[in-house]
């Protein structure tokens, strides 16, 4: 992966926190809690989805730049999320224990040189997975929920 293209992941990956914050600043519990429609989830819902996604996928990212070739379990985010209580949670609490946690890995990650990027890890139902393709695979994510965020904070 080129450095500026590392770099800009990187940056996206910082800025997914504050887009959430943007998005919901100043509204009440209720509003964020509340889903549009029947079968669709909350701004709350999407918030403990994206929180629950972090805490499986973002350990990964640390794994494999302190162990050569790390095993690692797969699970499933919903079951997580439901475990943790995340739906139930107070909508900015989450939001500051996940801005919290990004900080500290976009740290972490800032401080990997070019080679690091190419680190390996096996997943034990993937196989072999690529450090900067998680990078850029939970960027992809994050960036399609808080645009869902964004739209359905923007909708009334």
């Amino acid at each position: 992966m080129e450095r500026t293209e590392t770099a800009s992941l990187v940056e996206r990956l910082a800025g997914a926190p504050g887009r959430i914050a943007t998005a919901t600043a100043s509204l009440a519990p209720e509003r964020l809690s509340t889903p549009p429609a029947d079968g669709e989830w909350s701004a709350l819902g999407v918030l403990a989805h994206i929180r629950a996604c972090d805490d499986i996928l973002s350990p990964r990212l640390v794994m494999m730049t302190v162990r050569d070739e790390p095993s690692m379990p797969v699970f499933d985010e919903r079951r997580w999320e439901e475990a943790m209580g995340y739906a139930s949670s107070d909508f900015q609490e989450l939001l500051a224990a996940y801005t919290f946690r990004r900080s500290e890995l976009v740290r972490a990650l800032r401080r990997l040189g070019p080679a690091d990027w190419h680190r390996t890890g096996q997943l034990e139902t993937r196989g072999t997975i690529v450090l900067q393709n998680v990078l850029r695979m939970i960027v992809e994510h994050e960036d399609e929920h808080c645009l869902q965020i964004e739209m359905l904070m923007a909708a009334e």
